[in-house]
């Protein structure tokens, strides 16, 4: 699930790419888009970055437990 979702956000990043590279060229409407894509990746990478966290923790419980 984790590794999913990661490469869910590397997709769209790869994505936003092109816009990147439009935006070097000067297009305006890219910039915008690739604010809005890194934003979101953003986002989305501290969800995940949570998610990891939560996820450890509940592993090293189950370890003191034993």
């Amino acid at each position: 699930m984790i590794s999913e979702k990661f490469k869910t956000i590397l997709a769209a990043l790869q994505e936003a790419e092109k816009d990147s590279e439009k935006c070097d060229k000067g297009n305006a409407s890219a910039g915008r888009r690739l604010r809005k894509a890194c934003l979101s990746a953003m986002k989305e990478l501290k969800e995940l970055r949570a998610e990891i966290i939560a996820d450890m923790k509940e592993r090293q419980a189950e370890k003191d437990q034993w």
